[in-house]
């Protein structure tokens, strides 16, 4: 009997052996569990900050997560948080004003991972202009696009720095409107987000600075990875694991921006690379708030949650205040 059990034994391990040249030969490997299908909803049409989440598909980062991650352009992050609400994807890069607004409308949604921890609000000037302060925009005209709270903001970031909101005039010319005011010099400066605007406006010859309300006292939550809370509680290792891979993209990125750029041209060639470049460097300027400093990346801030609530209150653009741990939390960072 022993003699038999032994000659089972080495024909077993003979069979193993066998199995694993032939993989390593041929390339077979055996079926593997299926990947998790989950969606990432952007905040807007492609730019450059978006490489962050595309470069994990060419390095297979969320594969080896077990997930397969399919991106999608946003109109705007009002509109993304009410679609994470109604649960149409499971993931969505919003901006935290936005998502704190829904949470106090009743939106189950919580943010989950910071990745713009410095507001990229700002006002952009012509460099000529030599503004350096926010005294520099007393008597003069900012343009806005009309639309969203950023108009709201920037009264807020006046009021901040000792200065009266009707001391500095606003034009709500639209979108495309406020920069070409800009451009032809009837507005000293423009509201927007710096990450994407300076490098549009460089892209059109100007020479063009940025002076952040964040740098002013004004930081408010920018954007980050945003979940249904239903999410959180039902389905806790999906969330680890799409950070992780996240949190990969973004560290990946900032090592080689140029290959992470050149992958969202190659996926999107209707966009400027050169934009898309500047865009990208930019974005890496943002991931760290004064009170993260420090911290893990993806890791927010109570103090900068709390702030960003009390801006919002204070300029009626909510209509309730509540607990900060409603509106993100920091048990998935990896």
């Amino acid at each position: 009997m022993k003699a038999r059990a032994c000659r089972q034994w080495l024909f077993k391990i003979g069979f193993s052996l066998i199995a694993g040249v032939f993989a390593i030969t041929t390339g077979w490997v055996a079926p593997s569990v299926a990947a998790d299908n989950v969606s990432l909803r952007l905040d807007w049409k492609i730019y450059g900050t978006h490489a962050v989440f595309f470069i994990g598909e060419k390095k297979g980062f969320y594969k080896a997560e077990g997930m397969s991650v399919k991106i999608g352009e946003g109109t705007g992050s009002s509109t993304v948080v009410k679609l994470m609400g109604a649960k149409n994807d499971t993931f969505a890069f919003a901006a935290g004003v936005s998502t704190l607004q829904g949470v106090t409308r009743g939106i189950p949604v919580k943010s989950v991972f910071g990745i713009m921890q410095k507001s990229p609000l700002a006002i952009v000037s012509l460099k000529k202009s030599n503004v350096r302060s926010p005294k520099d925009l007393l008597g003069k005209t900012v343009s806005t696009s009309g639309k969203g709270s950023g108009t709201a903001l920037f009264a807020a970031f006046l009021k901040t720095n000792n200065i009266n909101p009707s001391q500095v005039g606003l034009a709500a010319l639209g979108r495309s409107g406020k920069s070409r005011a800009l451009l032809a010099g009837k507005v000293i400066g423009m509201i927007g987000y710096s990450v994407t605007e300076v490098p549009s406006l460089e892209g059109k010859g100007a020479k063009v600075s940025a002076m952040h309300l964040g740098d002013w006292g004004m930081n408010v939550v920018a954007n980050g990875i945003i979940i249904n809370t239903a999410t959180e509680k039902g389905n806790p290792s999906l969330i680890r694991r799409f950070l992780r891979a996240v949190k990969k993209g973004i560290v990946y990125s900032k090592a080689y921006p140029d290959e992470s750029a050149d992958y969202v041209k190659e996926r999107f060639p209707h966009k400027k690379r050169a934009v898309l470049g500047k865009e990208l460097r930019w974005t890496f300027n943002l991931l760290v708030s004064e009170a993260t400093k420090g911290k893990p990346l993806g890791w927010q801030a109570n103090a900068d949650w709390a702030r960003t609530q009390n801006v919002l209150e204070k300029n009626k653009l909510i209509k309730k205040t509540m607990p900060l741990n409603n509106y993100f939390s920091n048990a998935f960072i990896p």
